[in-house]
């Protein structure tokens, strides 16, 4: 079975060296819409420098300490997730995966366990937490106070589905189901809650609130504005009663239910994007869209050290203007915008790693792998699979 399957394995490799990539990706999915994302961001960099054959895994139960275990006893169990989930792989065309991708603390050892399991490209987004090193093929993490190690790529943003052209189109169908006049001008707010470091009291909401009704007033602008799942119930309130709802042109707040997908298209229609200091994502989706870009900071929290270093590092290359919720920033004239694709060299990235593991394929590794996965050769393993 494990012979048949390395052979399966180094056919699809041959094939993809000659024919110049041939990927079938595996995306592992979780629960969270952001990690979702960010898998979805990574397939996007891979597809726009080749052709993939994509195959969707949501993973709906995923304990973080049976996570964590799995993690510290490393390789022990690694064909478990094979074993599980073999026969929820299904791709347009016959064969295996020879890259798995994934996304979120939860997803690393599976999508470690996977690849190895498969003798894949395994790419993840975060750090490698308590797996081994070399146990993930790829990582990518956009932390820059961190040493570039082999086998990891420092992003200048997390990878995600936004960008420019995405938003614009996102907006056009928005603005046309929705009769807005394209004289009308906007401006976005993206609202987060505790998180980061920062903790957020109605007092900030308030002062956010009353400093977006300056600026509609000081520019004639509509909000489009949205929160996340950690903004606190009470800011609707506050927001509701501070802005009339002739300065709203949508509002979309996830606590009272309200699912509609509708980040691109604020994204897109807003002619600067404010977005509260306490959201990775929201951050990172912002500057994404190659927009004006205003982070926003309530006045109690400390900030976590990792976030304040992207914010330090995005502020000194003009991708963001950050100020407080009581004095915000009105004038965004002098913000330098970045390049149309910010990802453009991503993909190109990692397909060099991809085509790296597919050329050098050492017999060594190929062994290790068999090893792993063999319950005669590894008595974890056997124990395990019994």
């Amino acid at each position: 079975m494990c012979s048949r399957t390395q052979t399966n394995i180094s056919s699809i490799l041959d094939i993809s060296i000659k024919k110049k990539k041939i990927i079938k990706a595996l995306v592992l999915l979780d629960r969270k819409k952001g990690h979702a994302n960010i898998a979805k961001g990574l397939l996007n960099a891979l597809s726009s420098r080749t052709e993939v054959d994509t195959c969707y895994l949501k993973l709906r139960k995923t304990g973080s300490h049976g996570s964590k275990l799995f993690q510290k006893m490393w390789p022990f169990g690694i064909h478990l997730a094979k074993y599980f989930l073999q026969s929820q792989i299904n791709f347009n065309s016959p064969g295996l995966p020879n890259v798995v991708i994934g996304s979120g603390g939860n997803m690393l050892w599976p999508t470690a366990a996977l690849a190895r399991s498969y003798n894949a490209t395994s790419i993840f987004c975060g750090s490698k937490r308590h797996l081994p090193t070399g146990a993930v093929d790829l990582l990518l993490h956009c932390d820059p106070s961190k040493e570039k190690s082999e086998g990891s790529i420092i992003l200048p943003i997390i990878p995600s589905v936004t960008n420019p052209i995405k938003c614009r189109e996102e907006w056009a169908l928005f603005r046309d189901e929705h009769a807005i006049s394209s004289s009308e001008r906007h401006f976005t707010c993206l609202i987060g809650g505790n998180g980061g470091g920062y903790v957020w009291a109605d007092k900030d909401y308030y002062n956010l609130a009353n400093q977006m009704l300056m600026l509609s007033k000081k520019h004639g602008i509509k909000w489009l504005i949205t929160s996340s799942r950690r903004t606190a119930p009470s800011a609707y309130q506050i927001f509701d009663k501070i802005l009339p709802r002739n300065v709203i042109q949508d509002d979309c707040w996830v606590h009272k239910n309200d699912r509609r997908p509708v980040m691109n298209a604020y994204l897109g229609g807003g002619e600067v994007i404010y977005v509260t200091e306490d959201s990775c994502s929201m951050l990172h989706e912002s500057i994404a869209c190659n927009k004006a870009v205003v982070s926003v900071r309530p006045k109690k929290g400390s900030i976590d050290a990792t976030l304040l270093t992207f914010l330090q590092s995005a502020e000194a290359k003009g991708w963001i203007m950050r100020c407080p919720a009581d004095n915000m920033i009105s004038e965004v004239k002098d913000i330098s915008l970045h390049e149309e694709n910010i990802f453009n060299s991503t993909g190109e990235l990692i397909m060099k790693k991809i085509d790296h593991n597919m050329g050098i394929q050492t017999e060594s590794k190929r062994s290790q792998s068999f090893q792993e996965s063999n319950p005669a050769s590894n008595s974890w393993s056997g124990f395990a699979s019994r």
